[in-house]
């Protein structure tokens, strides 16, 4: 990926949210206008009352300056309220696509790096770290450009009163806006500890029952408290700096604001509603400038959560579509395994089989591409494939919070209802409605059997060119074990299939033409070649080994 990150997320600014930018900080200099306005025309309003109340006979008018007064008060509040709508209408679009972008990055990294990424981390990228970036318009972008906006008004209009003070006040707005910009910028970031935090909970929570059985879960539940407490402290911290920030860059205001009040005269002797007017003025404009601190802190942090959302881009033509789906690997290894042949030709089946801890998943992580192997499909190797042409069912493949149709759609986006059910069917979930919402919070609760062949009829939908399967027939009783087996070969008689299967389940296989493959090393020893054939049985029909 080339360029900044913060770049290339501002890029998805472009369009409408740009225009609803542009419009929130053009309403936004006018809101800033008006909130400095009222403050220095009240000020020199209620100074010319005092003056003209002490003076006998004065003609001095009230109805001009307060309907003034009024219409700069009205102009705010309408302006802020807009200014807000605007801004955020725009600050939601864009975080919808950089949330889009984030995932589209993901599919298209490389297959180790996406493995790679942990489900804590990926929904700390998701959520905070995304809305991170929210700040950078609503907090840092806007505030910037109409503070800038309204300063050099501000300048300017205090020039037309007193050039000194017009002076000093130039000079207090860039010092006391680097001040707070650097103040602000150098604000400690707990990105880290919450990732680190929230990771740590969704863990304790996956294991939860696990931990529970083991009387572990008291020390999971303070090693997640302790965490939680870093964090907590380091975010205390950055608000303890941000406020010290903010007093040190009013006391530079107050400064300033003193300073160029000094030699005020007009016509040789005070007045009073003129130095009213400028101290307001001033003051108005500096406390907007003083804001520098918080946007410099939102810039900063958006600017770290651009470079953590930042995904590798494969290089130009890496991620390419197979010429056709043959699977060919050489010098293949598994933990305590020699160089293993793993050749299938295109529409073929490969079953791995071995005793529990021999190394199949490991194998078909290999195979998907999630660790370094010189495994190739069609001439691309798996790591470099186009989405939706490998599909790898794992044993613990998760269901998405929604109903069962959204579930199958993820594999197949323009799955109809009746594809849908007819799928489910084949599969053997019958009782199972498109409706039915599962997964976290879900209102059906499957058996372990009825969400394997849910997870498995989602990427048979996909239609890959080659799946991959870790132990399908796990939870399952013999005759739904081979109905599921058939159903996949029905549905898909042109993907290569490599299937991990215990050696207790070989007898269910109903594949005809399959190769086995045993990992055990005694089956190794006793069969050099790794290698054999699944055959029909003469006395069951059932293929056997």
């Amino acid at each position: 990926m080339t360029g900044h990150p913060l770049l290339r997320a501002l890029r998805q600014l472009r369009g409408a949210p740009a225009l609803l930018l542009l419009a929130g900080v053009t309403v936004g200099f006018l809101a800033d206008a008006s909130a400095v306005g009222l403050l220095g025309a009240s000020g020199w309003f209620i100074a010319s009352c005092a003056v003209a109340g002490n003076q006998p006979g004065s003609t001095f008018s009230y109805v001009t300056p307060s309907g003034v007064v009024r219409a700069l008060a009205i102009t705010r509040i309408a302006t802020r309220y807009l200014q807000r709508l605007l801004v955020h209408a725009a600050t939601l679009k864009w975080l919808v696509r950089l949330r889009v972008r984030l995932f589209l990055d993901l599919a298209r990294a490389p297959l180790p790096q996406v493995a790679a990424v942990q489900r804590g981390a990926a929904l700390d990228q998701a959520m905070r770290d995304v809305d991170a970036l929210d700040g950078l318009l609503a907090s840092a972008a806007a505030p910037v450009l109409t503070t800038a906006a309204v300063g050099l008004a501000g300048i300017a209009v205090t020039a037309t009163l007193s050039s000194y003070a017009a002076i000093v006040l130039g000079i207090g707005v860039v010092a006391v806006a680097g001040f707070a910009w650097r103040a602000g910028s150098r604000v400690p970031d707990p990105a880290e500890l919450r990732a680190s935090a929230r990771g740590r909970i969704i863990a304790v929570g996956e294991a939860l029952p696990e931990l529970v059985s083991l009387g572990a879960a008291d020390v999971a539940a303070q090693e997640a408290q302790r965490r939680l407490a870093g964090f907590t402290a380091q975010e205390a911290t950055r608000g303890l700096r941000l406020a010290a920030a903010g007093t040190w860059a009013g006391v530079l205001s107050g400064v300033t604001v003193l300073a160029a009040l000094g030699p005020v005269r007009s016509g040789g002797t005070t007045d009073v509603a003129t130095v009213a007017l400028i101290a307001l003025l001033a003051a108005g404009t500096l406390q907007l400038v003083e804001g520098f601190g918080a946007a410099a802190a939102a810039a900063t942090e958006a600017t770290r959560a651009a470079r953590r959302l930042r995904t590798e881009e494969a290089a130009p033509g890496a991620r390419e579509a197979p010429a056709e789906n043959d699977l060919a690997a050489t010098e293949l290894r598994v933990p305590g395994a020699h160089s293993l042949d793993l050749a299938v030709k295109a529409g073929g089946t490969l079953v791995i089989s071995g005793r529990s801890g021999a190394g199949k998943t490991t194998l078909l992580r290999q195979l998907a591409g999630e660790a370094v192997a010189d495994v190739v499909i069609g001439g691309v190797p798996t790591d470099r494939l186009r989405p939706g042409h490998l599909v790898s069912v794992a044993v613990d493949d998760p269901l998405i919070g929604a109903d069962v149709l959204a579930n199958l759609r993820l594999g197949a986006p323009q799955l109809s209802e009746e594809e849908a059910r007819a799928l489910l069917d084949d599969f053997g979930l019958t009782d199972v409605l498109l409706d039915d919402t599962v997964g976290a919070g879900g209102a059906r609760a499957l058996s372990g059997g009825e969400q394997r062949r849910l997870t498995i009829a989602r990427a048979v939908a996909a239609a890959p060119r080659v799946l991959l399967l870790d132990e399908p027939t796990d939870g399952l009783d013999p005759d739904t074990a081979t109905r599921t087996l058939r159903a996949i070969r029905e549905h898909l008689p042109a993907t290569t299939v490599v299937a991990a299967i215990h050696d207790r389940d070989l007898r269910l296989v109903p594949w005809a033409d399959t190769r086995l493959m045993s990992l055990d090393d005694r089956q190794r020893k006793a069969a050099p070649e790794n290698a054999s054939r699944v055959r029909p049985s003469p006395q069951t029909g059932q293929r056997a080994v």
